[in-house]
């Protein structure tokens, strides 16, 4: 019930994704961030260059700006799909951005997709985002994009639905900061 309730109160929120003349779009309900997870209250889409194998695109990065860090895209990720495929670094950014290839995100449908996590972590501002690719590795947050509020609205599920717990933070940590995990965890496996 919980989760029909989320699904029915997050169709307003995404309904104001439409085409505009900006770079940025932010979707804010009558929500606040205080509620516990709401990823629907406040949802940045930006551009975003996106370079693989040497070619540089631009696509749509939707920010969770509810997020309380800015892994919990990653970590609700890798619940729903486990590890992933490959890590993209970019040069202003210390974290890298993890890649989950030919996902099915949308239960209901059959279509795949390229799942890029990543999110930013400052004393300005804290959140947590993805980059969704369709089959043809073109942008599935475009306004012509059949399936981008399905996307949306999936990806702010996961996010809300995402279980607490320590695996894939320890997982990440041993990966990417071998020091800190370490510190934190090395004496206890």
């Amino acid at each position: 019930m919980r989760t029909i309730l989320f699904l029915i109160a997050m169709l307003p929120a995404f309904s104001g994704c439409g085409p505009t003349k900006s770079t940025s779009t932010t979707v804010t309900a009558a929500n606040s961030c205080q509620h516990d997870h709401f990823y629907e209250t406040s949802v940045q889409i930006e551009k975003h260059p996106l370079t693989i194998n040497d070619k540089t695109n631009t696509v749509n990065e939707v920010m969770y700006h509810c997020a309380p860090s800015f892994l919990d895209s990653k970590e609700a990720m890798y619940q729903q799909f486990g590890l992933w495929q490959t890590e993209l670094f970019e040069k202003d950014n210390p974290h890298p951005l993890l890649v989950w290839n030919d996902v099915q995100i949308l239960p209901q449908h059959e279509a795949r997709f390229t799942v890029i996590a990543t999110g930013k972590a400052s004393p300005e501002k804290t959140y947590a985002s993805v980059i969704v690719l369709d089959e043809n590795g073109q942008d599935a947050i475009t306004v012509d994009s059949g399936y981008k509020n399905l996307v949306l609205q999936h990806i702010g599920y996961l996010l809300h639905e995402k279980k607490e717990g320590d695996q894939f933070h320890q997982l990440y940590l041993k990966k990417f900061s071998p020091k800190k995990w370490e510190k934190l965890y090395g004496n206890n496996s």
